[in-house]
């Protein structure tokens, strides 16, 4: 329903395009980009409509889904509300969550694809240390989460 207000608004259709003429891209990836950052459930489905139009589409539809809409950010804020837990750490993570699941399929759907196809492509030590050091990154952001949780850390 949110999308539905939101798009009929006088100033989003005009918005979309100013966006799209200064990032120089198409109006319709920044309307999904916008429509689908509202609402998880609807705004995946919207965007799913276009992911046949290129990969970016589908990193976007990944990083929607990391990311998880502003509403359930929302939602979340709500339960944090009597916590000592920190929305901006909260929004900082999800930030990156959804960064690196835009760049993880960017990345890898390719590989997916050859696979699936049966062509064979050629992957660059480029592409390949780009998913090596994201694997990395994420391997060592969870031993960092793993030792912020353990009981010797917490006594601290």
């Amino acid at each position: 329903m949110i999308l539905h207000i939101v798009k009929d608004l006088s100033i989003f259709n005009p918005l979309v395009k100013s966006i799209a003429r200064l990032f120089n891209t198409d109006t319709l990836l920044i309307e999904s980009l916008i429509l689908g950052s509202l609402e998880f459930s609807n705004g995946t489905a919207y965007i799913s409509q276009f992911v046949s139009n290129g990969i970016h589409y589908l990193g976007m539809l990944s990083a929607l889904i990391a990311f998880g809409g502003i509403c359930v950010f929302f939602q979340t804020a709500q339960l944090f509300v009597n916590t000592k837990l920190s929305l901006n750490l909260y929004l900082l993570a999800k930030t990156i969550q959804a960064i690196f699941a835009y760049s993880y399929t960017l990345l890898l759907f390719p590989i997916y694809e050859a696979y699936t196809t049966g062509i064979p492509i050629q992957i660059n030590s480029y592409r390949l240390s780009l998913v090596i050091g994201l694997f990395l990154i994420v391997g060592t952001g969870l031993k960092f989460a793993e030792n912020m949780t353990s009981p010797v850390a917490l006594k601290n």
